[in-house]
């Protein structure tokens, strides 16, 4: 699947006034909707037909040729689109590619109305389906162990709850994450997640499983870290005391990587205004995904259709 004509086709099919038939044959094509369909009610040994009807969404139908039989199945049957059955897929598609390229659900629905009307409350919905596709690639293709012998990684914890506005409200109970990064790629990419405590027994299985062994780690002098050096899977493990400098003076040991890495994901975050508690190890999840597969919005694109097409195998 080429990157670079894929945004192109699909502005071709989805574009105003675009008959519903280019965007069935581009989604037929990409293997997002399914290209033959068996009649469960006769068993699965009929085929179904494709057929065109004017009473449904989509225009068209799968429909069991048997006169006994007739009955009819969706073309959105066991695909992504069947989540939001009253979604037109032209709107849906373009969605994704906006979703792609980091847009902001209030601007995602102002640009999709030249298209079509889409709820603030049903794009959350949908980003919380694409997100869920982000969680399910990083099980397939786990993004940790990280590191190794002669590379550098940084680790540290920060807090992911946004505080009341002007003090007004029920204080939220902080939500700690642990996170570790990589310096040999920049921007930095890295591993999170969601912590209740950050004390030694929290932390340091968290750390033995996101590290191969030979690897140089650098913190600060948080306590829960003493025992870092101890894995077996740590080669050495340098400090910087924060109270005192940024970055040591003598051994020119610092965190500055993973905080910078912490100000883009914490940003992002505000320009989304927050999320929910329930949603944030979602939210790092999906940032992860970003990370590794949408560096840019083509290579994105690629990789979100492609990681559809294997999670809902039509």
């Amino acid at each position: 699947m080429a990157a670079a004509p894929l945004f192109a086709e699909i502005e071709l099919v989805t574009r105003p006034g675009a008959p519903m038939t280019d965007c069935l044959d581009w989604l037929f094509e990409h293997h997002l909707l399914a290209s033959r369909m068996e009649c469960l009610r006769c068993d699965g040994h009929v085929e179904m037909e494709y057929v065109e009807r004017r009473d449904v969404s989509d225009n068209f139908t799968w429909r069991c040729p048997r006169q006994m039989c007739r009955t009819s199945r969706s073309v959105r049957t066991d695909s992504i689109f069947a989540e939001f059955p009253k979604i037109d897929l032209r709107v849906f598609l373009r969605f994704i590619v906006k979703w792609v390229e980091g847009k902001l659900v209030k601007d995602i629905a102002e640009e999709l109305l030249s298209i079509g009307y889409v709820s603030m409350h049903t794009l959350c919905k949908m980003c919380r389906v694409l997100r869920q596709v982000c969680e399910n690639k990083l099980v397939i293709d786990p993004p940790i162990p990280m590191g190794g012998e002669n590379t550098v990684l940084v680790m540290d914890e920060s807090v992911f709850r946004k505080k009341p506005k002007y003090r007004r409200g029920r204080r939220a109970r902080p939500i700690w994450v642990f996170g570790i990064v990589r310096t040999d790629v920049q921007p930095c990419i890295g591993y999170m997640e969601v912590v209740e405590s950050r004390d030694a027994n929290t932390l340091l299985p968290i750390i033995e499983r996101c590290v191969l062994p030979g690897s140089t780690i650098y913190s600060d002098e948080w306590a829960a870290y003493r025992r870092v050096q101890d894995l077996p899977n740590v080669a050495q493990h340098r400090t910087v005391n924060h109270s005192r400098h940024f970055v040591d003076p003598v051994t020119g040991v610092h965190t500055q990587h993973i905080e910078s890495y912490w100000n883009r994901k914490k940003k992002k975050l505000k320009a989304m205004h927050g999320c929910m508690g329930e949603d944030t190890a979602s939210y790092l999840k999906e940032e992860m995904w970003r990370e590794r597969y949408a560096r840019t919005s083509r290579e994105g694109l690629q990789n979100v259709l492609a990681d559809i097409a294997q999670q809902y195998q039509v």
